[in-house]
């Protein structure tokens, strides 16, 4: 469950299936509501989607009080694949 959404991600698009989500799993997904370090999640709306929703939803998740979320809205793969060619 995500304590940070509204309804407790219950519209969440890409659910973990209950049967996978299991004592197992649960013992090894640290609750983040208990990190206190500070934290800089970085990400961009040009990468893949599935990396920006988790810089996201771990940004809101975490319980520290120096917390700062950058999100950059230039495309990185251009960039990186220039400097190849």
């Amino acid at each position: 469950m995500r304590s940070h959404q509204r309804d407790g991600g219950a519209a969440d698009p890409a659910p973990i299936p209950s049967e996978l989500y299991g004592e197992l799993y649960t013992s090894l997904n640290p609750n983040l509501a208990d990190v206190r370090v500070p934290l800089l999640s970085a990400g961009n709306w040009g990468g893949a989607g599935l990396h920006l929703r988790g810089n996201v939803e771990g940004y809101l998740a975490v319980g520290s009080t120096q917390k700062y979320l950058q999100i950059s809205r230039a495309a990185l793969w251009p960039r990186r694949l220039q400097r190849l060619s």
